[in-house]
């Protein structure tokens, strides 16, 4: 998939995509997909890993994920047509984490029943976020794709409301790395 400019603060946008931002298309909508898994959701007909998948359209969507996908890395997928709000919140000034809220219409009420299935886990909620458009639909548009885990999720009868961010940045160890003898030779007194 050609790109458009080199990546600016590691994000850079299809050639295909960057056109559609500039002058968009009758016919050509930039297409919002989200994908909601958990590790150990299990399919109730395969056994195999559960996964949701909606695009924000009224027509399924057949399209590629990008090739370090956690699922199906570089297949060909289907997203269910399910009409959601996906509303970025504003940046502050504060230094905290922009989050989004989500509403999701449940139409099939698929993601309800993957939700209620072990409300117990202890595993954190995952969320992808993808941009197609549906004359292009062989990769994600804007890469990396935006990962996010969601919490504050309600699942009712009409549909499922949940708050998504990067996870709790504030909790997380710093620097990552583990600075062991083994590894870093030079801490050793010699």
């Amino acid at each position: 998939m050609p790109t458009y400019l080199p990546p600016r603060l590691g994000i850079q946008y299809s050639e295909a995509v960057a056109e559609a931002m500039a002058s968009a298309k009758v016919g050509d909508p930039i297409l919002l997909t989200l994908e909601v898994y958990r590790n150990g959701w299990v399919d109730e007909t395969t056994g195999a890993q559960a996964i949701a998948r909606v695009v924000n359209d009224y027509r399924v969507l057949y399209a590629a994920l990008e090739d370090d996908a956690p699922y199906n890395a570089g297949e060909t997928v289907a997203f269910q047509p399910v009409p959601f709000r996906y509303v970025k919140q504003e940046q502050t000034d504060s230094g905290a984490p922009s989050g989004v809220s989500i509403e999701i219409d449940n139409v099939s009420q698929h993601l309800t029943s993957l939700l209620l299935q072990d409300k117990t886990s202890r595993e954190p909620l995952h969320l992808i976020e993808r941009e197609y458009l549906p004359s292009d639909v062989s990769a994600p548009h804007v890469l990396p794709v935006t990962k996010l885990t969601l919490s504050d999720v309600e699942a009712t009868v009409t549909g499922v409301t949940a708050k998504a961010s990067f996870g709790d940045l504030t909790n997380r160890r710093f620097p990552v790395d583990t600075y062991t003898r083994e590894r870093f030779a030079g801490l050793t007194a010699r």
